[in-house]
């Protein structure tokens, strides 16, 4: 991982590690966003939060720019050194979720590419998460 860290050539990079024991704070410091779900971000903090703005802002002060934290059905949470906010997605009958992060992440990544803001990319990776979970696939 350190070789990742020390070679990228990228304007963004953005960390969606699996959680493991040995992951300490020094793997997302040199992250410009870190992207979890709230069981995995439960698992880098040691502890779960019912407010994924704050598991977002607690993960964000082991190091990296950003950090964002998906909360399923109430949007994601996101923060950064200027906010911390919930962006909610829109209540819908879910087919399936299987998939639902990726989709998420990918919307998230291509608009940061695009150089979006983080609240607009983040609201965009809301909504295709909302409609994957709605029709079961990507729209």
């Amino acid at each position: 991982m350190d070789a990742v860290f020390r070679h990228h050539r990228v304007e963004t990079l953005i960390g969606n590690l699996v959680p493991h024991s040995t992951l300490g704070s020094a793997a997302l410091t040199p992250l410009d966003l870190f992207v979890a779900n709230e069981a995995e971000a439960a698992a880098v903090l040691g502890r779960h939060h019912d407010d994924p703005t704050v598991a977002a802002r607690e993960l964000r002060k082991l190091g990296p720019r950003a950090a964002v934290v998906t909360a399923g059905p109430r949007g994601a949470a996101y923060s950064d050194a200027d906010d911390t906010v919930l962006v909610p997605a829109q209540q819908v009958n879910v087919i399936n979720t299987s998939g639902a992060g990726d989709t998420f992440l990918g919307t998230l990544a291509a608009r940061l590419a695009h150089q979006f803001p983080l609240f607009h990319a983040v609201a965009d990776g809301v909504a295709a998460a909302t409609n994957f979970v709605r029709s079961g696939k990507q729209q």
